[in-house]
């Protein structure tokens, strides 16, 4: 293996970064401020009613009130931000993670390999997204990449994606998301589509790649579909892109074509 070049978009992936991190605050600073407002009002009440008049008994109860309601919101805030970092689901940091591990994957890609990060693709009027497109002299691959964990089933056929863990105090549960294999599928057909429309040269068939990222997870597929491939862990990512190879091979000029016209989205 070498070292195949990297087109990130580091600026999306920062932004988003910092989204969640900027809400993450925002929900902190209220509850924090009532707990801190209570808190510090409720022993100057009770010191009150002792040495001076039972009368601050409602200063007593309106601080034992911002009180409690500061510790509930704070547990409220405190759910809603494990959900950003919460590898269950598509949050902006489990997926920012996912796909960090994916390029320091994708870097073990030979030498002259090309790796574009976050690739948007004109589709009518409207724009499909690729987590990373792979240009090599092997073929051209659209990756999508998911950083979620547990036991996963995903039905092509039936167009699910069932996860199966343990929650909160070892509680399971299952929850079904959306489909990433006909996502990937329709990402690769418009990425196709678009690079034609483009006049790109002697393109070859562009294949999709499902990866989950995460360690934790143990995926299942139901059924198979053509031209893409379902993959977790990273042996399994680099072995597949490096074992496959286009009925043609993919020229130069067309691997140039090819990012020149994506790196630039």
């Amino acid at each position: 293996m070498g070292m195949a070049d990297i087109l990130v978009r580091e600026n999306t992936l920062i932004q988003k970064f910092n989204e969640a991190e900027r809400e993450k605050t925002r929900l902190s600073k209220l509850p924090l401020l009532l707990i801190a407002v209570g808190g510090m009002c409720l022993p100057i009440s009770v010191v009150a009613i002792v040495l001076i008049h039972w009368s601050f008994v409602a200063l007593s109860v309106a601080s034992l009130l911002c009180l409690g309601m500061g510790v509930w919101q704070w547990l409220q805030a405190r759910e809603q931000q494990e959900r950003f970092y919460d590898v269950a689901s598509d949050s902006p940091v489990a997926g920012i993670e996912g796909r960090m591990n994916t390029i320091h994957a994708l870097r073990r890609l030979p030498a002259g390999w090309k790796v574009i990060s976050d690739v948007s693709i004109p589709s009518g009027s409207e724009m499909v997204r690729a987590d990373f497109v792979v240009v090599s002299e092997k073929g051209i691959w659209c990756i999508d990449v998911k950083h979620v964990n547990g036991e996963l089933e995903v039905d092509p056929v039936g167009g699910t994606m069932t996860q199966r863990k343990s929650g909160k105090g070892g509680v399971p549960y299952v929850q079904s998301a959306g489909n990433p294999i006909g996502e990937t599928a329709n990402a690769a057909a418009r990425l196709e589509a678009y690079l034609q429309d483009q006049g790109v040269s002697d393109l070859p068939a562009i294949h999709g790649v499902v990866y989950f990222s995460h360690d934790a997870a143990t995926v299942t597929v139901t059924s198979s579909m053509e031209r893409i491939a379902v993959l977790q862990g990273e042996r399994a990512l680099l072995s597949y892109l490096d074992d496959q190879t286009s009925p043609q091979a993919v020229t130069l000029q067309t691997q140039e074509q090819v990012v020149g016209l994506l790196w630039r989205k």
